[in-house]
């Protein structure tokens, strides 16, 4: 098999978790590939300790951040000086099969009109090691096509066309990533895998999934330092997501009409609205207030929304028929369970 080029660039984004990145660029040290790999480690509000620490590493390419880029404005950041193709994406939390890159490199061979790939994803804490194939594990984001809200599946044996891929562990092809302009750097985290995917695949590229691609991932290791931030962006993100990629007889309703809800979230306590209060579920103080700022924010925020729209469309990015084909493609998951 011809890799894409004689080298594979792969981007471990690090924020306070150097002992997670070293762990992590083990299993990527442990690779068996028909490419030489480039290993770019992102330290995101980097510091003298964490540098030195990294640095300890060896056999990296580091790229220091004076400040906190958050996921998306990280991965750009070490994509840009990503000399392979295709470009790794990786969170620091996850370890991957030593097969990782070269299953990714043969599909990719075999499969031109694939842009993007992703693979299963095994959970790992302390009750769960990795490495095992007993844990838990999860595979892709089911969208749903009324509400734009991604929701990652529990784990599917079988390789697949997907709508979005999540966005831990990804490999794509160069010249797709600088099609798209690689993550919308305004997310900062959450929702931006699903907003590139949607990207990618305007762009012509069908995603897949490919289980025999394992990792082995220690979710939110990063991101429970900041749960109030976290429950915000998600929240605000989707509203993103709505604007970016429903089509324009819906995007406009269906935006106000979630910052509505989100606000109802927050002071009511309860994510459902009057008539569904019975079924809703009692929310905590902070998801409380990460729902009101986001529906607020969603109120008054109508111009960044429709900015950040006309921006997809023009660059050839936005797809009209995309919530009909995530729902085509949604039926066409129901035969694989």
């Amino acid at each position: 098999m011809k890799p894409l080029s004689p080298i594979v660039s792969l981007v471990v984004l690090n924020w306070q978790g150097e002992e997670d990145t070293a762990r992590c660029v083990e299993s990527i040290r442990a690779q068996s590939c028909d490419a030489s790999i480039e290993v770019i480690v992102v330290d995101n509000e980097s510091t003298q300790e964490s540098r030195s620490k990294l640095k300890a590493i060896g056999d990296c390419r580091l790229v220091a951040t004076p400040r906190n880029l958050g996921f998306a404005g990280g991965m750009n950041a070490g994509a840009a000086v990503a000399s392979g193709d295709p470009i790794g994406l990786l969170n620091n939390d996850l370890v991957l099969a030593s097969d990782w890159v070269q299953r990714g490199l043969e599909l990719l061979a075999a499969r031109p009109d694939v842009g993007m790939i992703g693979g299963l994803s095994y959970f790992w804490d302390d009750a769960n090691p990795p490495y095992s194939e007993a844990n838990d594990a999860w595979s892709f984001p089911i969208v749903d096509p009324a509400s734009g809200a991604g929701t990652l599946r529990q784990s599917l044996g079988t390789f697949t066309e997907v709508s979005a891929l999540d966005g831990s562990n990804l490999l794509i092809r160069k010249n797709l990533w600088q099609r798209v302009g690689g993550f919308d750097a305004d997310y900062f985290a959450y929702g931006e895998d699903l907003d590139m995917s949607a990207r990618c695949s305007a762009a012509g590229f069908q995603l897949v999934y490919e289980p025999a691609m394992r990792t082995w991932h220690r979710r939110h290791a990063s991101s429970n330092r900041m749960r109030l931030r976290r429950a915000y962006w998600s929240r605000r993100n989707h509203l993103y997501n709505v604007a970016k990629h429903f089509s324009e007889r819906e995007w406009r309703g269906r935006t106000r009409r979630l910052s509505v809800d989100y606000i109802w979230y927050g002071v009511s306590g309860r994510d459902a609205g009057l008539r569904a209060r019975s079924r809703s579920r009692k929310l905590d103080l902070r998801t409380r207030c990460a729902s009101l700022a986001a529906g607020l924010w969603g109120c008054t925020h109508g111009h960044r929304l429709a900015n950040k729209r006309r921006a997809v469309v023009a660059e050839g990015l936005h797809d009209e028929q995309w919530t009909d084909k995530v729902r085509q493609r949604n039926l066409s998951l129901v035969h694989h369970d």
